[in-house]
């Protein structure tokens, strides 16, 4: 199985360039109800912000930054899975790093998509209590 097929509808994402503040992006988070934001520079993912990295950005007081110096502030490692890869590895990925969101890209690095942990692993559940060919329950 293809991480393809476990995609997210489009992610909100903020271009590089965009000068928003923390305040800012706060309140695109609560007009979209997403759960993150996606960094771009030129279609490509530089960064990703979490509703929990928004939190820990108003009790340091850091809520008065812009993007750009919340990313040089807070740097972070970037974890992608290219489209074409397989689920478990983007479980495996997932996992190994804790992390809640994956950057899915194309062979370009550009952009796909965004995959939850929460989907990937209500996913193999269903696998579990399923038998995939008949759909009958595995009891």
């Amino acid at each position: 199985m293809k991480i393809l097929s476990y995609i997210r509808t489009k992610p909100f994402t903020i271009e590089y360039s965009e000068n928003y503040s923390v305040v800012e992006t706060a309140a695109l988070f609560l007009k979209t109800n997403k759960e993150s934001v996606i960094i771009l520079k030129d279609n490509k993912p530089i960064y990703i912000i979490t509703n929990t990295d928004l939190i820990s950005f108003f009790l340091s007081n850091d809520d008065n930054l812009i993007i750009q110096e919340i990313i040089n502030k807070y740097p972070k490692h970037l974890i992608t899975i290219k489209k074409n890869e397989d689920v478990y590895k983007a479980y495996k990925k997932m996992r190994a790093s804790g992390i809640k969101h994956l950057i899915v890209v194309d062979e370009n690095n550009e952009l796909v998509g965004e995959v939850y942990h929460q989907d990937l692993v209500m996913k193999f559940v269903e696998f579990a209590l399923k038998d995939e060919m008949t759909g009958l329950n595995n009891q």
